[in-house]
């Protein structure tokens, strides 16, 4: 790359609505510059014929990809769209009516070298119209921005900007996607108000006029139509304008769910057109009274799992909901739809759904691909997900969400897995010991739970004399992913050399014996003739503690030691006699005492 400044592991991502010209001068100036990401995405907004024209002679000039659709949705559904299509870590986002400036190569170098390094940081700003009121110097140029919500000046609100920004690619995945079929004003302002509530952390170029230029010539102008009163500089009209804001920022800031029903996705964003303010306003409120609930409660509490706390209440409200036809008409109307991450669909979703068909309420189910065995009680189950999200999580109509202060669920009732899928296909001479490792991206970084090469090979050294080890770590072919990436440990080829005699779950779905009719069906039958696990935090652990036994479960950190979900909730999954982790040496002290002991396993 000859480029003065190629910026590795950097999207450009830009959004463009029926303005060819400035995406030409936008993309022109980029390169006079010579600055060059390794990926450039293009999201159009749904534009004439003649810009699209223009668009594809561009592309093939400035090799960027294009994403199109065929009817003009807003710029909220045109960021989720564009954020989508991006494949690398950060993001520097720019819409098309700007052009960078000379001194943005250097700043821009700086700004990635910060975000690399400062793990916590969100977005890096670089332009605005307003200098953000709150500020602590920082380096390089650039400052803090701090919110104080007992801050007077509304424009404490702006801690986000549309503006030219750089942030992580998992933005949305963290904040929520935009929200859709509202303005461009407001869609901006609930995705601020979400950074917020959030907490969200970003950074503001002190020069922020310096780094980039926005430019709306009369061929071209701004596609954005602000009304009268928000453009008036009529003082009286000023006034009761900013006033306006002072309670009306301040109240959101405390009251609106960004998170769970305003920053709504694309394919359901028509819906929005058909809400009931009021009810939106009740549940703000309803949501307001459980903070305060939970914070005079629960006041030693860390404010991160404050949430959780508050979750547990509102789902036990929503359940009184349906108080007479789950306990008094029970007539099937039950229809429960989960596409979440795996760990809470087991957790909490499947024996939810399992009361109801115990209740005679339940009439349908919807899960992701690969899932209809996990329902084999259902009749009428559909496999709706292609994937899982972190957003799907948060369905309100469960019981319980992901970590609760509270287990003792009244419509919750233990699903007999291992009864329904032990066979007498996967029958060893010796007594099976699944190991079920992951290693996945954990919290937007590195994999913190996992069994790496040097443990397996001293678990498997160990205990290969008593057990016939199976060893599973699900690739993402097999399964249905969710938000975090897959990485690969490299040990397949490690355990075929080193440890020939550990049978690879792989290698049974390949052979497949049983007939399954998905890897997770084999897992389940695999596991139903288990009696000894060795797992690692999050969903692989909750699977191998649906089988009764013992399950060895290493979970280094998370919300889960808080929620102390592993000697509450985990051994109501089957009965399992659960031993957590926190060290490899800690595992290998319960391998000893519960796995390698002759007489524990004679008491077995």
């Amino acid at each position: 790359m000859t480029s003065d400044y190629f910026f590795k592991d950097v999207s450009l991502l830009i959004t463009h609505y029926n303005r060819s010209s400035s995406l030409e001068r936008l993309l022109k100036t980029f390169k006079d510059l010579n600055y060059a990401f390794e990926e450039i995405v293009v999201s159009d907004d749904g534009s004439l014929p003649e810009h699209l024209e223009v668009i594809k002679e561009l592309q093939s000039l400035y090799d960027f990809k294009l994403i199109t659709t065929e009817v003009n949705s807003g710029l909220g559904n045109n960021i989720n769209k564009g954020q989508a299509a991006v494949t690398l870590p950060y993001t520097l986002y720019v819409q098309e009516d700007f052009v960078p400036l000379p001194p943005f190569g250097e700043r821009f170098k700086d700004a990635l070298e910060i975000i690399k390094k400062k793990k916590d940081l969100d977005i890096i700003r670089f332009y605005s119209y307003i200098k953000y009121p709150h500020l602590i110097p920082f380096e390089k140029g650039f400052s803090q921005m701090v919110y104080k919500p007992w801050s007077l000046n509304y424009r404490k609100i702006y801690y986000y900007s549309d503006h030219p920004h750089l942030r992580r690619s998992n933005f949305i995945e963290k904040f929520g996607p935009y929200t859709e079929q509202v303005s461009v004003d407001r869609s901006e302002y609930r995705m601020c108000i979400s950074f917020i509530q959030q907490r969200g952390k970003g950074l503001f170029y002190n020069d922020y006029l310096s780094l980039f230029k926005q430019i709306n010539p009369e061929e071209e102008p701004s596609t954005t139509i602000r009304g009268v009163l928000t453009l008036s500089k009529n003082p009286f009209i000023k006034f009761s304008r900013d006033l306006y804001r002072q309670f009306r920022y301040n109240y959101d800031l405390r009251f609106l769910r960004t998170n769970h029903g305003f920053a709504i996705q694309s394919d359901i964003a028509k819906l929005r057109k058909e809400s009931n303010s009021f009810i939106d306003l009740s549940k703000a409120v309803l949501n307001k009274i459980l903070s305060l609930y939970v914070r005079i409660r629960y006041s030693g509490v860390s404010r991160e799992y404050m949430q959780f706390y508050k979750d547990t209440y509102y789902c036990q409200i929503v359940q009184f909901r349906h108080l007479l036809q789950d306990f008094f008409i029970r007539k099937k109307y039950k229809t429960i739809s989960f596409n979440g991450e795996f760990a809470p669909e087991l957790q909490f979703v499947l024996p939810f759904a399992y009361w109801h068909f115990k209740n005679g309420t339940l009439d349908k189910t919807r899960s992701s691909k690969y899932s209809k065995e996990l329902y084999f009680f259902s009749t009428n189950h559909e496999e709706a997900f292609e994937e899982r999200s972190n957003e799907g999580n948060y369905n309100f109509e469960i019981p319980r969400i992901l970590y609760s202060q509270d287990y003792d669920i009244k419509k919750w009732e233990q699903v007999p897995l291992k009864q329904t899928y032990q066979n007498l296909v996967y029958v060893y001479e010796k007594p099976i010991l699944i190991i079920a490792n992951r290693y996945n991206m954990e919290w937007d970084d590195a994999p913190v739970s996992f069994l790496s090469i040097p443990v397996l090979d001293s678990i498997i050294k160990k205990l290969s004399g008593k057990y016939t080890i199976i060893y599973n770590r699900p690739r993402s072919q097999n399964i249905t992913v969710d938000d975090s990436v897959i990485y690969d440990l490299h040990e397949y080829e490690w355990l075929e050399q080193e440890h020939p005699d550990v049978i690879l779950m792989e290698t049974l779905y390949k052979e497949n014996k049983a007939k399954a009719t998905n890897f997770n069906h084999l897992q389940l039958m695999v596991y139903a003739n288990a009696s000894h696990f060795i797992s690692t935090h999050g969903g692989t652990a909750t699977l191998a503690s649906y089988f009764g036994g013992i399950n060895l479960i290493l979970s280094k950190k998370g919300p889960e030691h808080h929620f102390k979900c592993y000697q509450k909730l985990y051994p109501k999954l089957s009965g399992a006699r659960i031993y957590h982790a926190k060290s490899d040496k800690e595992l290998f002290s319960h391998i000893d005492n519960y796995l390698s002991d002759e007489k524990t396993l004679s008491r077995q």
